[in-house]
């Protein structure tokens, strides 16, 4: 099964809204299938801007959550910044390698 942020995005929001704890994303976490892999693509604030025009202050706080999740979940950081083909292939050799 592939999830696109289904999980993280929700953790994300509770949090940037003050309603979370530890107590509950742990408990939430026991409640869904835990991925066998996660990446995250992430990218310099800037950048990310120029892609999805998000304001800069809202990107740098979303972006901090994201890598603070990558920690506590043990994501898989992927700098989407660099060159597309050399990620894919990391991306689907370390796939493959759980998934075998």
């Amino acid at each position: 099964m592939v999830c696109d942020r289904y999980f993280y995005d929700l953790l994300m929001e509770l949090e940037r809204s003050n309603v979370s704890s530890d107590r509950f994303t742990v408990m939430l976490s026991k409640t869904l299938p835990r991925p066998l892999i996660t990446f995250l693509l992430d990218a310099p604030e800037g950048l990310a801007c120029q892609r999805r025009g998000f304001a800069y202050k809202e990107l740098a706080v979303k972006r901090r959550f994201y890598l603070e999740m990558a920690k506590t979940f043990g994501f898989v950081i992927v700098d989407s910044s660099k060159d597309f083909s050399s990620n894919q292939k990391r991306i689907r050799a370390l796939t493959l390698a759980r998934v075998s």
